[in-house]
């Protein structure tokens, strides 16, 4: 909670004010406790908000606007609102970034990603993919932006991998461990589920358990600038 702020904070003690918003009290409580721990909580701040409604700042605030993994939250139709509300809040000249990233779309397990298409599927029909495939979100992030009227839009592109064997790998097994146990209710709502899902269940935690084990997926990190000059405060 509250890490890439912090980060920026440590990494950058030129910026003099940043703020984070979660609509999650507990986040913003645990993300004031790190920044306080990490001696940053003079120059960083949390506050409690909802991004579907209005945001709670005045137009033209801040010189930079950062969203990240915004899937977990919006919906297709709801990226133009919450874009339109960081555009208001940015200063001319300012910069608008955003970072997803897709499902995972290469793997060594067959079952793995036979679930997450499975998942993107039921994705696409509640209403948080573009698309029924892995690449859902993510990779739409740079037309989303220039449909704003950001200019000088750049683009990087990550793959990260996850292996067997790796502390991360593991953390990982056990996250698609419980996500596509609880996931099945969700899963249903919005999908036919396959006669044979618990075969691919215990058929992804063979093949993610053997030595060669690896996933990954894309994650993109986009950003533009507002229109017009700066004025710099």
């Amino acid at each position: 909670a509250g890490g890439w702020l912090i980060e920026l904070a440590k990494t950058t003690p030129t910026i003099s004010h940043l703020v984070g918003v979660d609509i999650s009290q507990g986040m913003i409580e645990a993300a004031r406790a790190e920044a306080e721990a990490q001696q940053v909580s003079d120059r960083v701040e949390f506050r409690l908000m909802d991004t579907l409604r209005l945001f709670e700042f005045s137009n033209d605030l801040f010189d930079l606007t950062n969203m990240r993994f915004a899937l977990s939250f919006l919906r297709t139709w709801e990226w133009s609102q919450v874009l339109r509300e960081l555009l208001r809040v940015t200063q001319p000249g300012g910069i608008i970034r955003l970072t997803d990233a897709d499902l995972p779309d290469q793997s060594s397990s067959p079952a793995l990603l036979r679930l997450f298409d499975l998942l993107a599927q039921a994705y696409h029909r509640a209403g948080k993919y573009f698309r029924p495939q892995a690449r859902g979100v993510a990779s739409d992030l740079e037309d989303l932006l220039k449909q704003q009227g950001l200019q000088q839009v750049q683009v990087r592109v990550y793959r990260p991998e996850l292996r067997a064997g790796t502390l991360e790998g593991q953390l990982f097994f056990e996250d698609m461990r419980y996500l596509f146990r609880t996931n099945v209710p969700f899963l249903r709502k919005w999908i036919r589920v396959p006669d044979d899902y618990e075969a691919l269940y215990q058929q992804m935690l063979t093949e993610m358990q053997l030595p060669d084990f690896v996933v990954s997926n894309l994650t993109i990190t986009v950003w533009g600038s507002k229109q017009g000059t700066a004025n710099r405060k």
